[in-house]
Parts: C-alpha cells; sequence; structure tokens
C-alpha cells in the first residue's frame, strides 16, 4: 500500500501514529528507518521527518546512544494527561456548545449513531470502536473556534489512548454507554452547564478505570 493524497511525510506521521496507539508498536523497541521505509515503499527522508514529528508530539524519544523508540508510560505521565483533558476538553466543548449550528449538530448525530452501531453490532472489534469513538469526541470539541483546541484536545487523547490498549479491557461498556448517551443528549439540546459537567465526570471515570486496570 502507497501514500494516500497526503504527503509522504504525513502518511507515514499517521501510520505511526496509529501502531502506536493501538499497541502494534510500544515498549523498548529500537525504531529504525530503514525498516518501515522498506515495509512502506517510501524513501527513509519520510520516515526521519515522522520520527521528528511524533517526537515532538511524545510519542517517540531520540536519543543519541539509544536511537528512536517508542516513548515510555508512566504513572506520572498518565496524571498529567488527565489534568490537562479534564481541564481543556470540558471548556473546548462548552466552547463548541457556545457556536452550535445545525451542521455541527448534524455531526454530533452522525459520529454517536455509528459509534453506538458499532458497539451493537460488532462489539468484540475495539479498533473500530474505539476509532469512532475517538471520532464522536473530536467532533465534541471540533466548533470550539480555535485550531489550538481541537489540537491540542486531539494531542492528550492520542496519548491516553496508549494507555487504554494497555489496559486490556474498558471499564464496563454498559457505564460507558450510559455516560456517553448522556453527554450526547445534554450537547445536542445545547444544556452547557450539564454537557460540560458530564464530560468532566466522564474523563476521570476514564482516568480511575484505567488505573485500576494497570494498577497503578
Amino acid at each position: 500500500m502507497g501514500p494516500g493524497p497526503v504527503s509522504r511525510t504525513e502518511w507515514v506521521v499517521q501510520r505511526l501514529r496509529e501502531a502506536i496507539m493501538e499497541g502494534t508498536l510500544r515498549g523498548d523497541r529500537p525504531l529504525r528507518a530503514r525498516d518501515f521505509a522498506e515495509q512502506w515503499s517510501v524513501s527513509e527522508t519520510p520516515v526521519r521527518e515522522a520520527f521528528q514529528r511524533l517526537a515532538a508530539e511524545g510519542f517517540l524519544v531520540h536519543t543519541s546512544h539509544r536511537g528512536v523508540r517508542v516513548a515510555p508510560i508512566s504513572p506520572d505521565e498518565l496524571a498529567e494527561l488527565y489534568d490537562l483533558r479534564v481541564v481543556l476538553e470540558p471548556m473546548a466543548l462548552g466552547r463548541s456548545l457556545e457556536r452550535a449550528d445545525e451542521e455541527w449538530l448534524e455531526s454530533l448525530r452522525t459520529t454517536f449513531d455509528r459509534m453506538q452501531e458499532i458497539a451493537t453490532t460488532a462489539p468484540d472489534d475495539r479498533a473500530a470502536y474505539d476509532a469512532a469513538h475517538r471520532e464522536w469526541h473530536y467532533a465534541l470539541i471540533s466548533k470550539a473556534g480555535n485550531s489550538w483546541w481541537p489540537r491540542t484536545v486531539r494531542l492528550l487523547r492520542d496519548q491516553c489512548e496508549r494507555y487504554w490498549v494497555l489496559s486490556l479491557e474498558p471499564r464496563d461498556i454498559e457505564e460507558i454507554s450510559r455516560e456517553h448517551e448522556r453527554i450526547q443528549e445534554a450537547s445536542v439540546a445545547c444544556r452547557v452547564h450539564e454537557a460540560t459537567r458530564l464530560l468532566t465526570d466522564h474523563i476521570a471515570a476514564s482516568e480511575a478505570g484505567v488505573r485500576a486496570q494497570l494498577g497503578i
């Protein structure tokens, strides 16, 4: 499979980021540009550029004596990620709700329905559900009005996904589904205070669930 319509560097960035988030690339394994270049039929230049991008985002670390590796996870990092998410994500949702229009509301309905459909028809397909779940959360904050809001929230959520993959099993799926439904209902109705409070609680419950699964 070759690069799509995006630049080769962006294509490699997306592939590597997904592999890290999904847990395909993890731990302390060294990453070599040549290996990925051969695997994906690209030159080593976009792979090296992708390494630099992902290191800047915190997914990779590059040291002179150990080369490029997937960044390790830690309880301290997990706490920092959720400390930021629990503040920024509800704020971004609030800004989106203040700017709500029919197009944005329709995006919420579409992404939510897709997520629910996958949960019902393919409950064992975690990769598909995680992707749909991610898009719904992104839709919630996509109307924030400042590119830094969605960009920052996406980065934080993408980092958190590394921990969700390692936690093996999510929290009780029915409980999570009820939380999603309440957030969706309040958001579509543009009840700002309720929606942001529910999202805050949802993020806090997510952190508690990951910590319980990982024992940290």
